[in-house]
């Protein structure tokens, strides 16, 4: 299962048939590495809102 965002842009970059990996998602300058700087953030919150994964809630208790 990948876990950092370098190996999701990777994982990614390959279903689009891109033979080329990136190193480090944050810091190459590669094409590849720019064009998923690009959209990740947006898949993300997209993903976040597709499926409301219990992990990425809070719950607190309210003052009044």
């Amino acid at each position: 299962m990948a876990s950092s965002s370098t190996e999701i842009a990777n994982l990614a970059l390959g279903h689009l048939g891109v033979g080329k990996q990136i190193a480090n998602l944050d810091t190459e300058n590669s094409a590849e590495a720019i064009a998923c700087r690009r959209f990740y953030d947006l898949a993300m919150e997209a993903l976040q809102e597709d499926f409301p994964y219990a992990f990425l809630t809070k719950q607190v208790t309210l003052g009044l």
